[in-house]
């Protein structure tokens, strides 16, 4: 769970971000990571693996009861970024199973959709 000196990341966001998908399940099966931690910009794991398009990830996260309603420092949530990068498996998955919020503005009013 402690974050790097360097990046300000946790080990979960680290991997979350990489698309690596058997540590992620490791680090928050066996070790109980937390799955929210923000890193120094606001970002949680969710928010790295919608962003960088890796579905599995972002599965494995929201089964796992990660909040799909966490916002960075720019007010932009997982769904913001998947929309964004057009990541559309991503954002099919955050809507119908995670219950995110397409009308949600970040800080400079823009909504996901």
């Amino acid at each position: 769970n402690a974050p790097s000196s360097h990046s300000g990341m946790t080990p979960m966001q680290y991997a979350a971000s990489r698309g690596h998908l058997e540590v992620v399940q490791m680090l928050a099966d066996q070790f109980n990571a937390f799955v929210d931690i923000a890193d120094r910009e606001g970002e949680t794991a969710l928010l790295k693996a919608a962003y960088n398009g890796h579905l599995p990830v972002v599965q494995c996260l929201v089964q796992r009861r990660a909040n799909v309603h966490h916002r960075d420092r720019d007010g932009w949530t997982a769904l913001h970024n998947a929309c964004g990068r057009g990541h559309l498996r991503i954002v099919q998955h955050l809507v119908e199973h995670g219950s995110a919020n397409i009308d949600v503005q970040s800080q400079q009013g823009h909504t996901p959709l």
